[in-house]
Formats: C-alpha cells, sequence, structure tokens
C-alpha cells in the first residue's frame, strides 16, 4: 500500500447499514482500489481477514466489544499503517476512537444505495 495521512493509530472506517446494504462490496471496491488482488470476503464468521494492512472486520456475531477485544483490536488499532474497516461499528463504538470514519449505507432499490460519511 501506497501513503496515507500520518496519525498515530490505524486508520479505523465503521461501516453501518443492514444486511444487503453494500459494506463487504464497498470494502472489496476499496482494496482493489489500493491494489490488493486477493479475493476480499465478507468476515462474518471468521470476525476479522487481514489482507496486508488492510483489516476487515464484521462485527455482527459479537457479543460484545469484549470479543473484538480477544481479536486483538486494540494492537491493530495502534498500529498507523492499518486501515481497519469494521461492519457493524455500532455493536462495538465504545472501542473504537473517537476519530474514525463512519460510512451508512442505505438500501434505496435493487442496485440503487444511498452512502453518507460522518
Amino acid at each position: 500500500m501506497s501513503q496515507k495521512p500520518k496519525t498515530n493509530h490505524a486508520i479505523v472506517i465503521g461501516l453501518e447499514g443492514e444486511l444487503g446494504s453494500g459494506k463487504t462490496t464497498f470494502v472489496q471496491k476499496f482494496a482493489k482500489a489500493l491494489g490488493i488482488t486477493e479475493h476480499i470476503t465478507s468476515p462474518t464468521f471468521v470476525i476479522l481477514k487481514k489482507y496486508g494492512n488492510l483489516v476487515h472486520i464484521d462485527a455482527y456475531r459479537l457479543k460484545s466489544s469484549e470479543d473484538l477485544k480477544k481479536l486483538g483490536i486494540q494492537e491493530l488499532i495502534e498500529d498507523p499503517r492499518n486501515i481497519i474497516f469494521i461492519e457493524w461499528a455500532d455493536l462495538v463504538a465504545d472501542i473504537l476512537p473517537n476519530d474514525r470514519i463512519t460510512i451508512h449505507f442505505e438500501h434505496v432499490s435493487e442496485g440503487k444505495r444511498k452512502i453518507s460519511i460522518d
């Protein structure tokens, strides 16, 4: 991956929206734009997948933020080289940096989504 803004921790991007609203597809396109050639799939069942410095997390099946802590989220966040995408970030917001980016996905119709960024 090439240069990214200098921060003291990873860039954390929370992805929020209903099932099928485009969260995983967004990560796939972002990874492709970074030159990642691995096939990006939803981490729903394994919770966390790592593709170099791109980390893809799905918090949908977690019971609490503690489950994500056990997977080493704090260490991943502490590494400023990482870009971390967290689907269903609202479920673990209490352990995420306050300066995270949040992207909301809304299913408008078949093949059409509304995306807003906080």
